[in-house]
């Protein structure tokens, strides 16, 4: 009887550590992804991999909207969400691509603009660095893009 009165409360002990730990496990996450949504908030120059004329930047703003711009003139803007899968997040963008209905040739493809998801591989003070991994219909075929960012002044 005293046997078996110890081994409930063994069970009983490990149960509350599980569950303790389960909580603690996604209040973490959860405190993560707020952090990614703040501390991505600002304006990021796009550090070119070949040499260009212009300089580009990224301006994610409160309320998830982003602005992209050449130089001072604003050439796109979209929404934004940052989602997250266990150990990976994410920034989702979405309305950087026209509508494929609307365009005069049939050869449109998502890959060809900057709507999708991307992992951010960085995410620093002054260094976010981004890579595409879906297209902004889902696919991923012909993904690959990756952006690297230094903040701007």
């Amino acid at each position: 009887m005293l046997k078996h009165k110890l081994t409930m409360n063994k069970k009983k002990n490990y149960t509350f550590l599980i569950l303790f730990v389960s909580i603690f496990i996604s209040f973490s996450f959860w405190g993560c992804s707020t952090s990614k949504e703040r501390n991505i908030i600002g304006i990021w120059e796009v550090v070119p991999l070949t040499t260009t004329n212009y300089t580009e930047k990224w301006s994610f703003y409160d309320g998830n909207r982003l602005y992209i711009s050449r130089d001072t003139t604003i050439t796109d803007s979209a929404d934004y969400t940052i989602t997250s899968n266990v150990l990976e997040y994410f920034v989702e963008i979405k309305g950087l691509c026209p509508d494929p209905d609307s365009l005069p040739y049939e050869n449109f493809h998502y890959s060809n603009c900057d709507d999708g998801k991307y992992r951010i591989d960085v995410l620093k003070t002054d260094m976010l660095k981004l890579q595409r991994v879906s297209n902004g219909d889902g696919s991923t075929g012909a993904t690959f893009k990756y952006i690297e960012f230094i903040r701007s002044q």
